[in-house]
Parts: C-alpha cells; structure tokens; sequence
C-alpha cells in the first residue's frame, strides 16, 4: 500500500474502534511496524490520532485532514482495505461507491456477496423470501382488519425502490387481500427505507388522509418514523 493509503485505512479503523493496536495495523496493511509507527506520527503530526504506548486512540471522530496535506478519504481506506480482504458483503445500495467497491474487488478476485437483493457482480446471494414475508403479515393484518375495522379499509404503505422492499410490498397487499374481502385503498408511498424521510411523508400522509387504518412499512426504520 502507498502511505496515503495505509493512512486512510488507520483512520478508518480509528471510525469503527477508538482504540488501534500496531499489531492490528500491521496485518490491515501488510506492513511492518517501523512503518506503522511512522503512519501514526504522521497522522499525529496532523492532529488526527494521539499516539500511545502499542497503537494510537482517536482524538476526535469529526476531525478531518486539512485541506490539501493528505489524500485521505473514506473510500480510499475501503478501496485499499479491499486487497486484504477475503470476501465483499454488500448490502442493499447503488451508489458509485458501491460500483466501485464491486468492480475493485472483481478485479482483485475478491468474491462479492450480496445481501437482501441480488448485485451485478456477486457470487453469493444471502436474503430472506421478501414477498413471503410481506403475504404472511398481509394475511394477519387482513384478519385482524375484518373483527376491527370496517370497509373501506384505508392503508399507507411506506415502501422503497428496491426489488427487496418492492417485493415485500407487494407480498403484504396480496395477502391482504386474500383475507380481507371488503373495499380497499392503499396508498403506497417512498420513505426511502430511513426513519427521517419515512417520518416526514407518513406525516403528509397523514394529514391529507387522516383516516388512514393501518400502517405497513417495509423495514424497522420506516416503521418507528411513521409511528
């Protein structure tokens, strides 16, 4: 690894624990520990550790390098980390750093596994039945709704476009309407899969549709913001 590197995976190791030992960065970065004494004096020089006897603990996990003294950021620490890695989890995401993460790993012959929904690029697919999910809770909600609610029954869905999320959606409308005969309306929305946006737009649900009888959401964030 280049310097800037083995220092950006430090750092990043300093995000996910307060304290890293020179054994542990030795083995991170497939260096000596001359060198990665040599790091932790530089990134102390820099104000972003405090070394200590074996390793270093973080000062302040909000500090960033100044500008233009280092070449440190997030993904550079994932892409160097990706080297020394046996194997690539990806959870549900598309972004360009994801992209990129993949596509360094199939180059370096990293095996890439997916987790909830099936990525370009992976090996491995590790999920549960997302539709058969959502129908079982549609079926128990549907017979709930029948002894305490009358027609027609009104439902916001805060969903997400993701094939998992949509999946489960449409598993819960489906077994919904497979006990609950009467008139329905389900006004599906996006709350992004995160407690703020979800929060936000069942809050505008709400008030345009405050007869609204039961809420579904398709994960534990955009339930607790919508409740």
């Amino acid at each position: 690894m280049l310097p800037a590197q083995r220092q950006a995976v430090i750092l990043s190791l300093l995000q996910q624990d307060p304290v890293v030992s020179i054994e542990t960065i030795c083995v991170q970065c497939n260096c000596s520990p001359v060198t990665a004494r040599r790091d932790l004096t530089r990134l102390e020089d820099l104000g972003l550790l405090r070394r200590t006897h074996g390793g270093a603990v973080s000062t302040d996990a909000h500090v960033s390098p100044p500008c233009g003294t280092t070449n440190l950021s997030a993904m550079e620490a994932r892409l160097a980390l990706i080297d020394r890695a046996d194997a690539l989890i990806v959870t549900p995401s598309d972004t360009t750093a994801t992209r990129a993460l993949v596509e360094r790993a199939r180059r370096a012959g990293v095996p890439v596994v997916s987790e909830a929904y099936r990525y370009n690029g992976a090996l491995t697919l590790v999920a549960i039945d997302d539709y058969r999910a959502g129908l079982e809770l549609g079926r128990a909600t549907g017979q709930y709704a029948r002894e305490h609610f009358s027609a027609p029954l009104r439902v916001l869905d805060v969903s997400h476009t993701l094939p998992n999320t949509e999946a489960r959606s449409r598993g819960f409308t489906d077994g919904l309407r497979e006990t609950f005969n009467g008139e329905r309306h389900v006004l599906t929305v996006d709350g992004s899969g995160l407690r703020g946006p979800a929060r936000a737009i069942a809050a505008e649900a709400l008030t345009l549709h405050p007869d609204i009888d039961v809420i579904f959401a398709i994960n534990d964030d955009s339930i607790l913001g919508a409740v």
